[in-house]
């Protein structure tokens, strides 16, 4: 993602100033002119937040590399903003209610490859290389980075060498106070903005305005997260199996538990083996309460 430079947007927002007084009817804008990149990241995390508050973690299949993970706020089921993860060797899937799937491929065990990263948070611009369509699968034109590029550049040329008086206030008036929400109408306002010589020399066609999309950004919180309850779940021990139960949802038999409180749920084909894995599970459930009193008395 782009960072900024030379001065911060406050203070590039006071060297713009107020825009001209000379239009009828200015659209308002803000005091600040755009929204960073790091701005627009937590706008993400903080949805991703609200979002998934009530999401819970059900083990679906967990094999070595083999994983499928869903989250969801629906015990019984899809619920609103629900994804799943899924892995086998090489590859990792992320999909849901989120409009976009993604399938990352690096190293054989892909849980590996996103924790290395986690404890720094997300990192789209590195992950985005492992999808199969590289960064510009999931990159859009985005309003706020061209105000960002244009607030930078100018705040730079300032700086460092100069600009007439008025030219701040002229280039919020006749670009930063448009309608840049077409690309192409963008460029050309950007590109015919001339202020008593000052202009942007370089060809604006040249200028990558395009960012990550907010359903790329809200994935990779999710995949992040989502690694990180399977972890926590994993790393207790010894795991306790409780809430057993089988029940048939249209026609197909499945048993039903809970290990160390996260949901898992086991298909199978009649109601004789539903019968079995319930009492192969008990069987597990009061070796691990023989080993916790054990493990208690030796503490």
């Amino acid at each position: 993602m782009t960072t900024t430079t030379s001065l911060t947007v406050a203070e590039g927002a006071a060297l713009m100033g107020a825009p001209e007084q000379i239009r009828t009817t200015p659209a308002p804008r803000p005091s600040t002119p755009f929204r960073t990149a790091d701005e627009r990241e937590q706008d993400v995390a903080a949805r991703f937040r609200k979002d998934t508050a009530r999401h819970q973690m059900t083990i679906l299949h967990d094999d070595g590399l083999y994983r499928h993970l869903r989250f969801t706020s629906n015990p019984h089921g899809y619920g609103e903003y629900w994804f799943d993860l899924i892995t086998w060797p090489g590859r990792l899937a992320m999909c849901g209610d989120i409009g976009e799937d993604y399938v990352f491929s690096r190293t054989a065990d892909m849980f590996e490859f996103f924790r290395t990263d986690r404890r720094w948070g997300i990192n789209p611009h590195y992950w985005a290389e492992k999808l199969g369509g590289g960064r510009r699968s999931v990159k859009e034109y985005s309003e706020d980075l061209l105000r960002q590029l244009v607030v930078e550049r100018f705040v730079s040329d300032a700086r460092f060498e100069g600009v007439p008086a008025g030219t701040g206030k002229a280039l919020r008036t006749w670009v930063l106070d448009e309608d840049l929400s077409d690309e192409h109408l963008a460029r050309n306002v950007l590109e015919s903005f001339a202020y008593q010589g000052y202009e942007f020399a370089d060809d604006v066609w040249e200028w990558d305005f395009h960012d990550y999309t907010s359903s790329f950004l809200w994935a990779c919180h999710a995949i992040a997260w989502g690694i990180g309850q399977y972890d926590v779940v994993k790393a207790a021990k010894p795991g306790r199996i409780t809430a057993i139960r089988r029940v048939c949802e249209n026609g197909r038999w499945r048993v039903k538990w809970r290990l160390d409180g996260a949901r898992r749920v086991r298909s199978v084909r009649t109601a004789a083996e539903a019968r079995d894995y319930m009492r192969y599970l008990e069987e597990q459930a009061h070796e691990t309460a023989a080993a916790l009193r054990t493990e208690a008395r030796r503490g």
